[in-house]
């Protein structure tokens, strides 16, 4: 059986494909599943400053866009009576800072979990330092917004749903935007 170099069969096959459509402009994406600062990883990066765990992730950061799913809801732990799963605030901006993702995905089944009033302070929080995220909001027409990136030249669109778990922003509640059909194709942009 002949082996084959899957990562070079891609590569080749991008680069033919970018020759016949006359692309002119290449980027890199990168995607991650679930990041979570959760109280032991909040442990090692209070001890390291997060330095060990950004260089383990610095390839992933190193693409034009890299996109992480924000899998946890962000909060001090005053802020929060039953936090459930949830991350320190403080220390995600901190581990942020030294592995900054380029978009944040905030669509799903956790983003409730520290409650509706962290949610609203954490979407504060990455407006106020310009943060990108997608996916999450103060209601349904903010967390269905796309974000757009501009990429070597190329405008991308980025959108981000999730499934109802009782996490989902409704007409004037924050929340995820919700993973239906007619959802996205409302908020794909044309």
């Amino acid at each position: 059986m002949e082996k084959f170099n899957l990562e070079a069969l891609f590569a080749t096959g991008m680069l033919a494909f970018e020759a016949k459509a006359g692309l002119k402009n290449r980027w890199t994406l990168s995607a991650a599943g679930d990041y979570s600062i959760l109280p032991p990883v909040a442990e090692v990066i209070g001890e390291t400053g997060g330095k060990t765990l950004a260089d383990n992730i610095n390839r992933l950061i190193a693409a034009d866009v890299s996109i992480a799913n924000l899998e946890i809801g962000l909060a001090d732990a005053s802020e929060v009576a039953d936090p459930g799963v949830r991350g320190d605030r403080d220390v995600f901006m901190k581990f942020h800072q030294a592995a900054p993702f380029s978009v944040y995905s905030m669509a799903n089944n956790h983003i409730l979990d520290a409650g509706p009033d962290a949610l609203r302070k954490t979407l504060q929080t990455f407006q106020t330092e310009n943060i990108r995220y997608v996916g999450a909001g103060l209601n349904r027409t903010e967390a269905e917004s796309p974000r757009f990136l501009d990429v070597n030249g190329t405008t991308l669109g980025i959108l981000a749903f999730a499934q109802n778990e009782n996490q989902i922003a409704g007409e004037a509640a924050p929340g995820a935007a919700e993973l239906l059909w007619d959802n996205v194709i409302e908020a794909a942009p044309r």
